[in-house]
């Protein structure tokens, strides 16, 4: 399945892979976009599920799952394009004791833009790493088993948002793993005013979540020195050889993490709604 909220340009290279990766499987290709998108409009393989509205990445992955019929659902995004191999992969790494697979991801491009975000959402999943159990998968490279979703479906009725998602599965004692071989390579971050307004979104339904999970309102004064410990992290988690393009895209990496924690506070303080 492929969440796109992207340019209906950007949109091509992932359909192309993901329709190659289908060649001789038994499977299906379901693409989800706002139904007044470009992206909508671009689609013309596969089954297209429009949804209404400024619909966010999890909501979109929520209207495809309704929409799918397999035993298996696979997830990604129309920015990370699929590597040979990459279906295949991910279904050899969901073995007999694991609900989920998460893989890995790359950066395709050296826009400071794309590289910040690329630092901020994706650092923990750049290859090489071991095959390991984790506490969450990457929603935008993972392979779900349907009946461990459906075991879990009232945590995803409003969006797919895998932190939620990944933590209600390993409550019901499910193992979640986390392999190489599955990778994708991040393209684009689409446009910066967008990603902003989608990283306070994301950040305030988190806020939200760990208002509710975690003990409330008061973490909200934490949330200055988590802002602080993502940024370390985050240069911590960079090899050498990348420093220079993490240096560029210093702006843009500070101006995301605002975004987010901004958008983290007032879920924190005032919830999702």
């Amino acid at each position: 399945m492929v969440a796109a909220r992207e340019a209906a340009a950007s949109l091509r290279p992932c359909l192309q892979a993901v329709e190659r990766e289908l060649a001789g499987v038994a499977g299906e290709l379901v693409v989800v976009a706002p139904a007044a998108s470009r992206e909508a409009r671009a689609v013309r393989a596969g089954r297209l599920v429009t949804v209404a509205g400024e619909a966010l990445v999890p909501e979109l992955w929520r209207a495809g799952i309704l929409a799918s019929t397999g035993d298996l659902v696979a997830l990604t995004i129309a920015q990370s394009v699929p590597e040979p191999g990459w279906l295949g992969a991910l279904l050899s790494a969901l073995d007999a004791t694991s609900a989920a697979v998460g893989g890995a991801f790359r950066l395709g491009t050296h826009s400071p833009a794309t590289a910040a975000a690329f630092f901020l959402r994706y650092a923990a999943y750049r290859p090489p790493f071991p095959r390991r159990p984790v506490d969450q998968v990457p929603g935008d490279n993972a392979l779900y088993r349907r009946r461990a979703l459906e075991a879990v479906a009232e945590h995803w009725r409003e969006g797919f948002w895998e932190n939620e998602v990944n933590a209600a599965l390993r409550a019901r004692g499910e193992r979640l793993v986390l392999d190489p071989r599955p990778l994708v390579t991040v393209q684009t971050v689409g446009g910066v005013v967008a990603f902003c307004h989608q990283r306070w979104r994301h950040g305030r339904r988190f806020g939200a979540w760990r208002a509710r999970q975690r003990g409330g309102r008061w973490r909200a004064a934490l949330v200055p020195l988590g802002l602080g410990a993502l940024l370390l992290r985050t240069v911590r988690r960079t090899p050498p050889a990348e420093l220079p393009l993490l240096l560029a895209s210093f702006p843009w990496l500070v101006l995301f993490l605002l975004c987010w924690s901004s958008g983290e506070l007032l879920g924190l303080l005032r919830g999702w709604a």
